[in-house]
């Protein structure tokens, strides 16, 4: 089982200004790992090998290549839950990685 937390990049003035509390909380690891950490004990507990995949880029694209490098055999994605008009207007990271990615992909609310 592969986990995978994808962070934006930090934008420009956040590398140029001395960077407020929560850039840096957003920049370290430690937001994935917390984000990871109940699904990770679940595995854990059943007895399941899984592995967390920390990355900065673009999640779709990064969802994308981490499917490839696993070869994996299906994508299960979350998503915020926003709503359809949401999605129409501005788009949704998960069904932008279920376009790019080329094995199935699950979508669970």
């Amino acid at each position: 089982m592969h986990l995978a937390w994808v962070q934006q990049p930090l934008s420009y003035l956040v590398t140029v200004l001395p960077p407020p509390a929560d850039a840096t909380k957003q920049w370290s690891t430690r937001e994935g790992e917390q984000a990871a950490e109940a699904a990770r004990e679940m595995f854990s507990a059943e007895g399941i090998k899984h592995h967390l995949h920390l990355s900065v880029g673009d999640p779709a694209l990064e969802m994308r290549s981490l499917a490839s490098q696993a070869a994996a055999d299906l994508v299960v994605l979350g998503t915020r839950g926003r709503g359809a008009a949401h999605h129409a207007f501005i788009g949704s990271v998960a069904l932008k990685a279920a376009v790019l990615c080329s094995v199935p992909v699950v979508l669970v609310p």
